[in-house]
């Protein structure tokens, strides 16, 4: 069962897999929309309903109790535009604390989620090598392992971030333990953030979330990593996109990139 759905079900886990109805589902999926698309909704619903598909085959339950709702729409699960540079400044600039500081340079220079972020130790972090490796969260039952170069302004925060001898210690340790969602989850604080530094956060959505939030700043990377000529196939691998369809969706060249893209295409002659 997708671990965020058991830690949502609290007490309630302890159960057997047939107390789980249809609405512990949908109020699940409904606790995911503050800081989540529709699509990953949709992701969290089908791997839950292919545990309870198991359960059935194995003669458990009798019926799916995913089966009755239907997948969330996509109307917000277009593409997200990225923050300019000095909006990211800004954001760094208005952080409410040291650690919210690092967090935003962590999502500019890393585009990890909000979630991996918050919840970074410092076992994966090689200030010596220079770089971050991390297993992400999303990718985390397949294993799919991220090693990222420092950039110079993470790598420099860090540096000067204190720094615990336990691997297991949490780098930013006033936010580790804080939900991502919810009234006073990280994704709220974060929209406050850009209240506060000026940045728009675009237009609010029927599901109530607005087009640009923390998940910005990963695009915000691809599109920097794409921006500076960095391979496709390095990008990937940095962001542990697992197909070239999702990483297009990230990647946002501006005008100049694509300017010097058509300064290279040969001349005709007479």
């Amino acid at each position: 069962m997708p671990r965020p759905f058991l830690k949502w079900l609290g007490k309630r886990a302890d159960k057997g897999i047939e107390s789980v109805t249809t609405q512990h589902i949908r109020e699940f999926r409904d606790s995911l929309r503050a800081g989540r698309t529709a699509r990953t909704c949709n992701h969290y619903t089908k791997d839950i309903s292919s545990i309870f598909g198991a359960a059935i085959t194995e003669g458990l339950i009798p019926t799916n109790p995913v089966s009755p709702l239907k997948s969330l729409p996509l109307t917000d699960s277009s593409e997200r535009h990225p923050f300019s540079n000095d909006e990211v400044q800004q954001l760094v600039k208005m952080a409410p604390s040291d650690d919210w500081r690092g967090v935003i340079l962590l999502g500019a220079y890393t585009g990890l989620r909000l979630g991996d972020c918050a919840g970074l130790t410092w076992g994966n972090v090689d200030l010596n090598a220079c770089t971050l490796t991390v297993i992400p969260k999303k990718t985390q039952r397949k294993g799919i392992e991220v090693r990222i170069p420092l950039a110079s302004p993470l790598r420099d925060f860090l540096e000067d971030h204190p720094i615990a001898d336990d691997p297991k210690a949490p780098v930013f340790p006033s936010l580790s333990e804080m939900p991502v969602s919810g009234n006073s989850g990280l994704s709220v604080t974060f929209g406050e953030v850009m209240e506060c530094a000026g940045v728009s956060r675009g237009k609010k959505r029927q599901s109530g979330m607005h087009e640009r939030s923390f998940h910005a700043l990963r695009h915000t990377f691809t599109s920097w990593l794409a921006n500076a000529g960095v391979p496709p196939e390095l990008r990937q691998a940095m962001t542990g996109h697992l197909d070239d369809g999702s990483h297009k969706l990230y990647t946002h060249h501006d005008l100049s990139s694509l300017q010097s893209a058509i300064g290279l295409l040969p001349g005709l002659t007479d």
